[in-house]
């Protein structure tokens, strides 16, 4: 796989990070939460939003997808406070 500076990944060790510099000898630059670190770019994967994650992992038909889709949406709604929401009607 081939990363690019700016791309979230994720590392074993040091967790999720964002690549700095990718260099020729197969190592790249990440900034972690503890600090920047040249790790080899094969222990790194692409990080997934909980989102991504979660349709990834849908398996069926698009309209199982397109359900799953709609259910991750909806909970990313905030919600109203029942008292709140009738004196708005």
């Amino acid at each position: 796989m081939t990363f690019f500076p700016g791309q979230r990944v994720v590392h074993a060790q040091f967790g999720e990070g964002v690549i700095v510099a990718v260099f020729p000898d197969g190592r790249a630059q990440v900034f972690f939460p503890s600090g920047e670190c040249r790790v080899l770019v094969d222990s790194l994967r692409l990080a997934q939003s909980r989102e991504e994650a979660i349709i990834g992992n849908v398996v069926g038909s698009p309209e199982c997808l397109r359900d799953a889709w709609l259910h991750v949406e909806a909970h990313a709604l905030p919600l109203l406070d029942n008292a709140a929401a009738l004196s708005l009607a």
